[in-house]
């Protein structure tokens, strides 16, 4: 629930209503009760100047309505802690007093307090807190209704974009072509428009830059093929010519260097299609095996100790790109490794483990081509690194 951009936005919006509603009543409740007390010490002060204008009645305390009283400050009634404040205004929320201590123009000290007023304030106030709780729920209830319908519009334009990019891709359109709408000037474009305009630029620079590298890649492929058919048959005439044992290693170098730039040209061919649907029924354990006898030089060079598990195994796929796939895997596995290389290949994975003392780098374009070989396999390739055991499993998922 919480993944999506448009409950998000409604949450922070709700939440936001939520704070304003509350602070605003907190406000309005804390100047309600400001001026009520503003109220009841004017009535204070009222009464106050009235007394100081009048001489003292004979009898005191004295009444001056049901809820005001007038008393001498040195009164036996009066609690202690209002005999011993000093002149002034006051009043105790607790018990909803308000009292004043002044000097009487007879110099007398008198304190005139007002306790609650009825129950008629209380009453009001009563009603006013609901009254504000009310207020405060339905703002909070109306708030959210016009968030939602405000977010849900503005996602639906969104939804919109992203529906159109998602049908862009899957039938390689530019995006206004996935939902044709009627062009929009500038002065009538909003953020959204100009977003739109962007995806569309960007795919169309997309669409034309695959399509350069699909054109470079297959001419390129096409064009190699020449040059290496005519390496191909002059290895083939000179393995017929008379030569010594040097010249004639020399020339099978150059047969396996022109076996790769082929399986390499077919791999491209193939990758730069984008299909599958060229892949044959292929016995990959053949292709391994012939791969591993042309490591056999390097493993001797690098002292390596070479283990192999094979079983026949019929794969869908292509033997160029099997064989540049195998190439380069066991190719790193040589170069990067020590003491012992382990070659496993099942029914369902290959797996290629050799001792390293530091994890290789996986970076570079071998690596590149073979995880672009699995993907147009449909296979899976893993790599990991743990107690200096470098591992590489090629699981095929298709099988």
């Amino acid at each position: 629930m919480f993944n999506s951009l448009r409950n998000k936005l409604i949450i922070a919006m709700i939440s936001y209503t939520v704070f304003i509603a509350v602070f605003s009543a907190a406000i309005f409740y804390r100047g309600l009760y400001a001026s009520e007390n503003s109220y009841l010490n004017s009535i204070v002060n009222s009464y106050f100047e009235y007394i100081s204008q009048h001489p003292l009645p004979e009898t005191l305390p004295y009444n001056i309505d049901i809820n005001t009283q007038l008393f001498l400050l040195d009164s036996p009634e009066l609690p202690s802690f209002i005999k011993q404040t000093t002149p002034g205004l006051y009043e105790i929320q607790q018990e909803e007093i308000h009292y004043r201590i002044g000097l009487h123009p007879n110099g007398q000290m008198i304190v005139i307090i007002l306790q609650d007023m009825l129950k008629m304030l209380d009453q009001q106030e009563e009603r006013l807190e609901a009254i504000i709780t009310s207020i405060v729920l339905i703002t909070i209830l109306v708030g959210s209704i016009l968030v939602s319908y405000l977010v849900t519009l503005l996602m639906r334009r969104l939804l919109e974009l992203s529906n159109d990019v998602e049908t862009a891709i899957n039938q390689n359109l530019i995006i206004p072509d996935a939902i044709p709408t009627a062009p929009i000037d500038d002065a009538h474009k909003d953020e959204i428009d100009t977003l739109r305009e962007a995806f569309s630029q960007y795919s169309q620079q997309l669409l034309d830059h695959a399509e350069r590298e699909k054109y470079f890649t297959q001419h390129a492929s096409h064009e190699l093929r020449t040059p290496i058919a005519i390496i191909r048959n002059c290895f083939h005439i000179l393995m017929k010519s008379p030569l010594n044992e040097q010249q004639k290693n020399n020339v099978i170098r150059i047969g396996k260097a022109a076996d790769k730039a082929k399986n390499l040209t077919d791999c491209f061919l193939l990758l730069a299609r984008h299909h599958s649907k060229e892949l044959e029924l292929v016995d990959i354990e053949i292709i391994l095996l012939d791969v591993i006898k042309g490591q056999n030089t390097l493993l001797v060079a690098n002292d390596l100790k070479l283990t192999v598990t094979s079983m026949p195994v019929a794969l869908s796929c292509h033997p160029a790109m099997f064989d540049i796939l195998c190439s380069n895997l066991i190719g790193n596995a040589v170069k990067y490794g020590h003491d012992n290389v382990n070659i496993c290949l099942t029914d369902h994975s290959l797996t290629i483990k050799n001792l390293a003392t530091q994890e290789p780098k996986i970076q570079g374009f071998g690596l590149i081509i073979c995880q672009r070989v699995c993907n147009y396999l449909d296979w899976s390739i893993h790599h990991d690194y743990k107690d200096q055991l470098f591992s590489t499993t090629i699981h095929f998922n298709n099988h």
